[in-house]
């Protein structure tokens, strides 16, 4: 097979929607959450008001007025019109319930918040917005949908497959955003000559770190945070591999010992749980709000819908 004809052939293959629909409530459900936290943290207006309505200013915010301040009247009012707004939109598209529509709202809703206010706007916003206009377009509401319970009498659809493209999307929009933030580790603490010191200089700073970290100035916590470091940067740097690895999964008839070696230890598994771990670090030790339980949101992605499958047929057996 041609590479061209291989290359359309594997934006062209469908598969069932299951786990773009995991992906979809997921990260919907994982915003919705941000956004009553910003409520019950009383930053709504400051965060999605205009200045004169009580927003915080911001010299980058009004160069061109955001399009929701030229059609509604900046107000307090306005600025909860516009969470209530996102926040209805979220819990339609976690619901399924007019599925495209419900993410195309979420999208600009969310680009009118990025827009009122550019310096709150965090680069996993910027992912979050690139994965749902993708899943508008994905199908994604034909299971675990009120769309599918509508269409066809089951809340699961009827078996129907989406694209596969959708999928791989936001595989490699995930990969190529690990893969640049590994390149800009450029600072000398993440090198051998500033002694990995880059993990434990983050959690000693009061704004980053969940709690006093000072001990781990001591032997042998400082050395872990060392390999924490070192690892953090290698798993960044390896992004690449992962493209092999779905090839290889994707070509078993090829044969050959390195693509049986990476099937047979699922190694696409290990890099991913070196994630997990990762995330998980995160979420335990450093207050970065949604960024650690979003990009968990997006690793559902990586799971192909029949292995979803697999893993049920196993808990019932259980």
């Amino acid at each position: 097979m041609s590479p061209l004809r291989y290359w359309v052939g594997l934006w062209n293959q469908v598969e069932h929607p299951r786990s773009l629909a995991l992906v979809r409530i997921a990260l919907a459900l994982i915003l919705l959450v941000d956004l009553l936290e910003v409520a019950w943290l009383d930053l709504v207006v400051p965060i999605m008001g205009a200045e004169e309505a009580g927003g915080w200013p911001d010299p980058d915010a009004y160069k061109s007025p955001p399009l929701y301040y030229t059609l509604i009247e900046p107000s307090v009012g306005a600025a909860w019109m516009l969470w209530g707004s996102l926040v209805a939109a979220l819990v339609a598209t976690a619901a399924g319930f007019a599925t495209p529509l419900s993410l195309l709202a979420v999208v600009l809703l969310y680009a009118q918040v990025a827009l009122i206010l550019p310096s709150a706007d965090r680069g996993i916003d910027m992912l979050m917005r690139n994965i749902f206009l993708v899943l508008a377009f994905s199908g994604c509401g034909r299971w675990a949908s009120v769309d599918a319970r509508l269409r066809t009498g089951s809340w699961w659809g009827d078996g129907a497959d989406a694209p596969s493209w959708p999928r791989r999307l936001i595989i490699l929009q995930v990969l190529v955003m690990y893969f640049t933030a590994g390149v800009q580790k450029i600072g000398y603490t993440w090198t051998p000559f500033g002694h990995f010191g880059a993990l434990y200089i983050l959690l000693q700073d009061p704004a980053v770190a969940r709690t006093d970290f000072s001990w781990l100035a001591a032997t042998p916590w400082f050395q872990l945070t060392q390999l924490g470091t070192a690892v953090t940067l290698l798993w960044e740097w390896s992004t690449p591999i992962m493209l092999l690895f779905f090839y290889y999964r994707s070509t078993p008839e090829r044969g050959g010992r390195l693509r049986a070696w990476t099937l047979r230890y699922k190694l696409h598994l290990w890099w991913l749980a070196v994630g997990v771990f990762f995330h998980l670090g995160i979420a335990v030790t450093m207050v970065l709000g949604l960024f650690p339980w979003a990009m968990l949101g997006t690793y559902l992605a990586f799971v192909h819908p029949e292995e979803w499958r697999a893993v049920w047929r196993r808990i019932s057996k259980s």
